[in-house]
């Protein structure tokens, strides 16, 4: 037993050396690792390498898509309607693919609705499918990368305000005070950033502006023009739309005067009678505000009626007109509940085939430089150009100026006073008759139917005035940078857009602007300076 226990031990001295010796040597060990990593090494270099060419794919194709997106929403912002953007957005995709160019799906162009719109962006999408040596041997199938691209486009907005303050240092250029009533459905804008560029003051008045726009801000505090979503305040790039631009001249001495009339006008008289009922309950109709509506079970339909007298004669150019009258009647209920039946009657007398005198131009007034300018008798113009050398349009009468074709430049502090009953009846001039003045092609189109063009060297005036209790007809532009014009009359357009362009504007509670642009017309001139906005959102 003792010789095989010493044998043992002797066994086991020997088996732990053995292993201590094993387990010390590392001869070997670097093979069993290699062997042991070697599947990791080779798919960490597979996918490493098969990784690398998809983001490459990814990369080049996503630019292409992008760059796809961005010049189909151009062509689109200036095509709305049209289908050019596609083909577009496909020139753009492929000048800027080359790596997967010939096995690339192309690209897929459509239109988008983002952010709650519809059709307002454009969506380009493309994929590239091939099969890569690594993950196709895993896989047995080909990869697809995808891409995708969305931008809008957002045109331009075409701001063409019918009443526009330019002076760009000071606040308040463009007032309403004491509750004028006025109809601008073309808009109303300035350029000056105050905090109270636009300005209504007083709880008075009807404000139906369609839009204000401003550099700066809208100051109504009576909440008298409650559409907010057409309120555009701290707006930028807004620019003079005639600021570049130069008056044509005319240095030919001329002087005002009365001339004898050398014969009658004839024309046809169209009169138009529109009669609008609406009903109304209170104690008596001697203020509409001391009544209130009523909900008639058999109201009176409206009606129109209009008769043509031909061949009338006339002493001066006939200037139509239009006025509108109010009548009340009771028709029944007594007491503070009297009912009453309210008749708007709006009477619009025009002139048709207006026929001059047979001796022409021979009692109008000709083109030409002025030093006085007052009117002391009904006056007609010749057409051309008519100088203003430091004197005024002055008529404080009942006094009618006429004239179609004409422009009035104001030099040397010349400005304009009209007051009292005095009327115009006055039309721009054409781009041709412009030309015919030396004024050049692109300057005549941007010039066309100013009336009265204020130099820009001039000093201007602050008490320039287009007053008065008369209908006056101005079919064109009234531009007046450097002065305040003051306005409290009714001044209107008829075959054209009135836009007054004022340094400053100011009108006053006897203002009655209620037609200013005839419908589906608006004015010349744009006052934004803003391109057309692309830009990706996805």
């Amino acid at each position: 037993m003792t010789v095989l226990f010493q044998q043992v031990t002797g066994n086991m001295r020997r088996f732990k050396s053995l292993a201590k010796a094993i387990r010390a040597s590392r001869s070997g060990n670097a093979a069993v690792l290699l062997a042991l990593g070697m599947p990791m090494l080779v798919g960490g270099t597979g996918l490493a390498v098969d990784t690398a060419q998809w983001y490459l794919w990814k990369q080049e194709l996503q630019y292409a898509v992008d760059q796809a997106a961005i010049a189909g929403a151009w062509a689109r912002a200036s095509d709305e309607d049209g289908d050019s953007y596609i083909g577009r957005a496909q020139r753009e995709y492929g000048a800027n693919i080359d790596m997967v160019a010939d096995y690339d799906s192309g690209p897929s162009v459509s239109l988008g609705d983002y952010d709650g719109e519809t059709d307002n962006s454009i969506v380009v999408t493309a994929t590239v499918t091939r099969r890569l040596p690594f993950s196709s041997y895993l896989t047995d199938e080909a990869t697809t990368v995808a891409v995708r691209a969305e931008a809008i486009f957002d045109p331009a907005p075409d701001w063409r305000p019918c009443l526009l303050a330019l002076d760009k240092d000071s606040d308040k250029i463009l007032e309403f005070k004491g509750g004028p009533t006025v109809d601008a459905g073309c808009g109303v804008g300035a350029l000056s950033d105050g905090d109270s560029s636009i300005w209504i003051n007083g709880s008075g008045g009807s404000y139906k502006l369609g839009y204000v726009v401003t550099a700066g801000g809208f100051d109504d505090s009576h909440d008298k023009f409650d559409e907010e979503d057409n309120i555009f305040e701290g707006v930028g790039n807004l620019r003079d739309p005639f600021e570049d631009l130069t008056p044509p001249e005319n240095d030919t001495p001329r002087s005002l005067s009365c001339p004898q009339s050398a014969g009658s006008w004839t024309a046809d008289q169209r009169t138009t009678v529109e009669r609008v009922y609406s009903y109304w309950v209170g104690k008596n109709a001697n203020k509409e505000s001391n009544l209130s509506s009523f909900s008639h079970d058999d109201p009176k339909a409206p009606d129109t009626t209009e008769t043509l007298q031909t061949a009338l004669t006339f002493a001066n150019r006939p200037v139509g007109n239009m006025s509108t009258q109010n009548t009340y009647t009771e028709i029944g209920g007594g007491g503070n509940k009297k009912v009453y039946e309210k008749e708007a009657r709006t009477t619009t007398v025009s002139y048709e085939n207006i026929v001059e005198p047979a001796a022409e131009t021979s009692g109008m007034m000709q083109p030409g430089t002025y030093t006085e300018f007052t009117l002391s008798c009904d006056t007609q113009l010749a057409p051309g150009v008519y100088v203003l050398d430091g004197t005024d349009i002055k008529i404080t009468s009942n006094h009618l100026l006429t004239g179609t074709g004409v422009m009035f430049v104001l030099k040397n502090g010349a400005g304009i006073e009209i007051s009292g009953q005095a009327r115009l009846n006055l039309t721009g001039m054409s781009k041709a008759q412009l030309m015919a003045e030396g004024v050049s092609e692109e300057e005549a189109g941007k010039m066309e139917g100013m009336v009265i063009f204020e130099h820009p060297d001039s000093e201007g005036s602050d008490t320039a005035s287009l007053t008065g209790g008369g209908n006056s007809v101005v079919n064109g532009i009234v531009y007046m940078p450097n002065s305040t014009l003051a306005i409290s009359g009714n001044p209107r357009g008829v075959s054209s857009c009135l836009q007054i362009a004022s340094g400053k504007i100011k009108l006053s509670g006897t203002t009655d602007l209620t037609t200013l642009c005839p419908p589906d017309m608006e004015p010349r001139g744009a006052i934004s300076a803003e391109r057309d906005m692309v830009r990706l959102v996805a």
